[in-house]
């Protein structure tokens, strides 16, 4: 992504000035599915009217959403390629020859490699990355899920919606804290 505006920039030829702008243009207007779904909650959190039950409630919706999509890795294999076809770049993933692994014989079972280039990169990259942005998403949040648990009580919803025990148990829960 760096190396279009240089490209841009530095290039003599006027054909490859344009192409390094439209390729840039792509890439910059792409959906990227991940920062699709956790922009709503950071916007949200940064907002000064926030209701935090919206925001853990949305923070969940994310979590669960990151969840399913990691199921689905062929649909965006397939959204990518449709992408590359369209910017004119290979599809395939480049194959790598599968290192040897010194086995002693008394070992159960061998180090078993991913042999194709798509199942490695799923297993590497794709799911690594959601695994890693549904914990971050789920570990440094915690505070905010216990700070409006512990406040519920107060929240604007709750108020409408729960009955008079309801109110009074939460009413208890946040003066014993």
């Amino acid at each position: 992504m760096k190396a279009l505006p240089k490209i841009g920039l530095t290039s003599h030829k006027k054909e490859e000035r344009d192409e390094a702008a439209s390729l840039k243009r792509a890439m910059e207007s792409s959906p990227f599915k991940i920062l699709e779904r956790t922009n709503v909650v950071s916007k949200l959190l940064q907002s000064h009217e926030t209701d935090l039950s919206i925001a853990v409630q949305l923070l969940d919706c994310t979590i669960a959403d990151l969840s399913a999509y990691r199921e689905h890795f062929e649909e965006s294999k397939q959204v990518a390629q449709g992408l590359s076809e369209k910017w004119g770049v290979s599809k395939a993933f480049e194959n790598t020859r599968a290192r040897k692994v010194k086995a002693h014989f008394d070992e159960l079972s061998q180090d078993e490699r991913l042999a194709d280039a798509d199942s490695y990169f799923r297993v590497h990259v794709f799911d690594a990355c959601l695994d890693i942005v549904i914990s971050q998403l789920t570990q440094r949040f915690t505070g905010l899920r216990s700070t409006a648990e512990r406040f519920k009580a107060i929240q604007p919803m709750t108020l409408c919606t729960a009955t008079d025990d309801e109110l009074f148990r939460q009413a208890s829960k946040l003066v014993d804290i």
